[in-house]
């Protein structure tokens, strides 16, 4: 599988600092990425904005005329890009506020260690690592397949499970409790009896519930929180 990253950050020395680590890592690790620079948002954002391949942006918040903290803000609330991760770079530390509508899988401060910046993809690859994996199922006599990364959460109601993705819900019959745990290496969490989320499409996680990207609130059940604050620690675990 191909990783298409793009770079985005107005010092050149940092666009290629970002592109030689991911090739060294590409070369050590048989991942392959591909990668495109850009050293200004406007043709960013025009880029992805064409529907071209994106899965992951290192992204400068101090980018010349509109910000990496507006780009991705417009990546989530106008292209509705939400299954696209990203990576703020800056030589500040107090963007926190800015940056959380965004919802950013990571930050790296300048000057950038490359150590940090493998960690970090290392740790990307680890959470959202594609797979062809889909979400199978037979309704109405007809055999149905739904690739795993449009899918938000599943939830059951009596007998009936629903797949919910970004524009479509599918159903069927059968019983969730067969589901809790098969695709927790897909990113897939199990939160409540009766719900199972894909965690990089939540937009806030709380105790006692989780708001998906769509604005659909999730239950948390108290069973499951101890399960999810370990998985929280390991997420924000800071290397």
């Amino acid at each position: 599988m191909t990783y298409h990253v793009l770079i985005c950050d107005d010092e050149p020395n940092i666009c290629k600092q970002i592109g030689t680590a991911l090739s060294v890592y590409s070369d050590t690790n048989g991942t392959d990425i591909q990668t495109t620079v850009f050293y200004d948002g406007e043709s960013l954002y025009s880029f992805i904005a064409s529907g071209n391949a994106t899965d992951l942006v290192f992204l400068d918040i101090e980018l010349p005329g509109i910000s990496g903290a507006e780009i991705g803000n417009k990546l989530r609330n106008e292209l509705k890009k939400n299954d696209i991760q990203i990576i703020y770079i800056s030589s500040k530390t107090d963007y926190a506020l800015q940056l959380f509508e965004a919802r950013p899988f990571d930050f790296l401060v300048k000057p950038i260690q490359s150590e940090r910046l493998t960690t970090v993809f290392s740790k990307y690859l680890q959470i959202y690592g594609k797979s062809d994996r889909f979400y199978e199922f037979q309704f109405n006599k007809n055999a149905n397949r739904i690739p795993l990364s449009r899918i938000l959460y599943i939830n059951s109601n009596n007998k009936m499970i629903n797949i919910v993705t970004e524009n479509e819900v599918y159903s069927h019959y059968g019983s969730i409790k067969n589901i809790h745990g098969k695709y927790d290496s897909n990113g897939f969490w199990t939160v409540h009896n009766s719900y199972i989320v894909n965690i990089k499409y939540a937009e806030r996680i709380g105790d006692d519930e989780i708001v998906m990207c769509n604005g659909d609130k999730i239950p948390v059940s108290r069973k499951f929180r101890p399960e999810i604050r370990k998985k929280l620690l390991t997420l924000n675990e800071v290397v």
